[in-house]
């Protein structure tokens, strides 16, 4: 590759006097100089407005175990001042939202915030959860109702195991399924039924009779089919075919 050395000594024409290697720069100087003006000419601003779009990736909250352990606690204690504090902090601190701090407070069970709210029967501290999820998308707000733990009984089979009818209309208003099962494939009547929790079983047969969707009308009255109430009003829970286990009203749910 040849190297063009623009120092050259100066030579004298008629008219004037130019360094050797002039007219070689020269042209280069005028090639660019062209190159830049049609460029220029394709470009108008006046025409054109550069949008660019920008292309925001939502990180996962990276919550630590002691924060989870809090938020857990908070919620299964009660504590909904506590909890609502640090749900603030933690959620402004990985800049997500408060849905996205909750969803992922999940125990070494995958039991979450409402798994331990609805157990307990704190309505308030439901209503604060499922608050934080109004503005979400409906999936993200469907899948965090129906989250089920390693046991797969979800927030709405520990309600009907504790008896919390309050709680259990709130869950269900806001579109939580009674018909999934757990890994003992019983749905939340089930276990209502198990611990003798009248009113709730009442309320989840008086609801199979007016559900709309098919699968879960049908999955609740599958389950009430497997009750029966005796002489003096207990209601015991009949075993199903190829059913080994034993299970009774007075049982208490497992996990």
């Amino acid at each position: 590759m040849s190297v063009v050395d623009f120092s050259l000594p100066v030579a004298s024409t008629p008219n004037n006097t130019i360094p050797l290697g002039f007219s070689f720069e020269h042209s280069i100087c005028s090639a660019i100089s062209s190159i830049r003006r049609a460029s220029l000419s394709l470009f108008n601003p006046t025409k054109y407005i550069y949008n660019p779009t920008i292309i925001t990736i939502n990180m996962a909250p990276q919550l630590n175990e002691e924060e989870i352990d809090d938020l857990i606690y908070f919620a299964r204690a009660g504590e909904k001042d506590d909890l609502s504090t640090t749900l603030t902090e933690l959620a402004e601190r990985e800049k997500v939202s408060v849905a996205e701090i909750i969803a992922s407070a999940k125990d070494e069970g995958k039991s979450t915030c409402l798994h331990m709210a609805a157990g307990n029967g704190h309505l308030d501290i439901v209503t604060l959860i499922l608050s934080e999820f109004t503005s979400r998308p409906k999936e993200e707000k469907q899948a965090y109702l129906d989250a089920a733990n390693e046991y797969g009984n979800t927030g709405l089979h520990w309600a009907a195991l504790g008896g919390h009818l309050d709680v259990i209309k709130l869950l269900m208003a806001a579109g939580a399924s009674p018909a999934l099962a757990n890994d003992k494939n019983y749905v939340p009547l089930d276990l209502a039924s198990f611990g003798e929790k009248h009113d709730v079983v009442d309320y989840f047969l008086e609801q199979a009779g007016g559900l709309e969707d098919k699968n879960t009308a049908e999955g609740l009255k599958a389950a009430a089919e497997g009750l029966k109430v005796d002489d003096d009003g207990n209601v015991e829970f009949k075993m199903s075919v190829g059913d080994t286990s034993e299970a009774s009203g007075s049982g208490s749910a497992q996990n």
